[in-house]
């Protein structure tokens, strides 16, 4: 944070002279600063033998008040003028380096050819993505370098060690590497919308995308994963990192009126937005946005797996296990998004949002309808979702976080059961299933009933429901 302080308001001549002045403020404050003590403790009554108050226990006294100052000078000092650790890269190796005053130290240096693997390590107990770090193993040490993610600043630099990595490092690495050494697109919703509004459409644009086709000068159409009325899911290729991501397309009205072109990409800019403030690792990452020709994409993790709908349209309904196990991540998920600050209401909270991978991971990848939850100040006619995961509130406009834990306990009720929940019906699985536990069942029943008093009044609750069925 320092150092992104200096290089902001500070010119390179003014960070040369930095040091002097540190050290001219430090050696006036040894030089001054206890003669100035010592004279304020002159000023102190006269003791029984007619000694001033600068005696010899005052003496220690100002001796040790003024060498604790100056230590603390001198170590915020150091503080300061000590530039955080940055990297130092060639075609031998990579290391750290620290600044200090007129010195560089340097700290461990890892040779290429000793490199095993390059990987992200992100603290488990954390689901704050800031925190990662990018560890360079070696046969004897799985972490023989970590490097914050965080001290690598600025777009140049993340290239940089983006193409020593691929140029030198020719062993394992994982493809989070450079998907998290990716420039850091900024979120502009004025450049977005100047560029959507004043463009003339092409006729190219008006067409589907067609394979091989690259967008935004980096992302190769691989694939088209879906489509609907709104646009369509490609699987494409980071040209840049060499790494596959998903790209979601929201088709922008042309001819039409500005009013209902400005409200497509208001939606548009409020979903990426909502992406770009969930940080946790049951929720897809957000990579970026662009917007080409009236046509606005999200660009996506990508994620392996079915969506829940596939999975029990392929494999028939799950057993219970398998549907707690799933439930309890449902849980931290929303749990998740309510804690933020405004808290976030998803809306969408179903089957077809919900991908899960072969460790039965559950990921959450659509927050096209979330939005905040609703207040009596909130002035909003607007109704999304799918009715029959839809609460009664959330019918009439009014969404809260227990609507989003009525949409949970609708999709287990069709995992469990294989047939889309009875719209504005409270679900008991077990009627329709005569396999599903009758605990697990009024676990369903408790998460879906109609009146707000009588639900669960939070994912938290139900998860604590449900670890008694774990």
């Amino acid at each position: 944070m320092v150092a992104r302080w200096f290089d902001q308001y500070l010119s390179e001549g003014d960070r040369r002279a930095l040091p002097w002045l540190c050290v001219i403020l430090l050696g006036a404050a040894l030089a001054f600063g206890p003669p100035f003590l010592l004279w304020l403790v002159g000023l102190l009554p006269a003791d029984e033998l007619g000694n001033s108050g600068a005696s010899i226990f005052a003496h220690q006294v100002v001796v040790t008040i003024a060498s604790v100052l100056a230590f603390c000078l001198a170590a915020g000092i150091l503080r300061i003028v000590a530039r955080p650790s940055f990297i130092e890269l060639d075609a031998k190796g990579i290391g750290m380096v620290w600044s200090i005053l007129f010195f560089r130290l340097r700290g461990p240096r890892l040779p290429w050819s000793e490199i095993t693997s390059v990987g992200v390590f992100q603290p488990t107990a954390n689901v704050d993505f800031t925190q990662s770090r990018l560890n360079f193993a070696t046969a004897q040490d799985i972490a023989a370098l970590s490097i914050p993610l965080a001290q690598i600043d600025g777009e140049e630099r993340r290239q940089q060690v983006a193409d020593a990595i691929t140029k030198y490092a020719q062993n394992n690495v994982e493809p989070r590497v450079f998907a998290e050494l990716a420039p850091q697109r900024e979120l502009s919703f004025t450049s977005l919308w100047l560029e959507a509004l004043t463009a003339a459409p092409s006729r190219e644009r008006l067409l589907p995308v067609s394979i091989g086709t690259i967008l935004d000068g980096r992302y190769c159409v691989k694939d088209r994963l879906g489509a609907g009325g709104q646009g369509t899911i490609y699987l494409a290729e980071d040209i840049q990192v060499a790494t596959h991501v998903v790209l979601k397309e929201s088709i922008l009205p042309v001819y039409t009126n500005i009013i209902k072109r400005r409200q497509a990409l208001e939606a548009f800019h409020k979903e990426a937005f909502a992406l770009e403030s969930v940080k946790h690792d049951n929720v897809v990452r957000y990579l970026g946005s662009f917007v080409v020709d009236h046509r606005a994409y999200l660009v996506l993790q990508l994620v392996p797996g079915r969506t829940l709908a596939a999975l029990v349209k392929e494999d028939g309904p799950l057993n219970d296990k398998r549907v707690v196990t799933m439930a309890m991540q449902m849980c931290d998920i929303l749990s998740h998004l309510h804690g933020l600050t405004p808290p976030l209401v998803h809306r969408d909270f179903t089957p077809d949002n919900l991908i899960v991978d072969n460790n039965d991971k559950i990921t959450l990848i659509d927050f096209a309808v979330s939005t905040a939850a609703w207040s009596p100040d909130s002035e909003s006619d607007e109704i999304a979702g799918k009715a029959a995961y839809m609460a009664p509130e959330q019918f009439k406009g009014t969404p809260q976080g227990q609507s989003d834990v009525y949409s949970m306990g609708a999709t287990m009720h069709y995992l469990l059961t294989g047939e889309t929940p009875e719209p504005l019906d409270e679900s008991h699985p077990i009627l329709i299933n005569a396999s599903v536990g009758k605990e697990l069942s009024d676990i369903v029943a408790g998460a879906t009933r109609l009146d707000l008093d009588k639900r669960f009044k939070s994912a938290e609750s139900v998860k604590d429901a449900l670890k008694a069925l774990a």
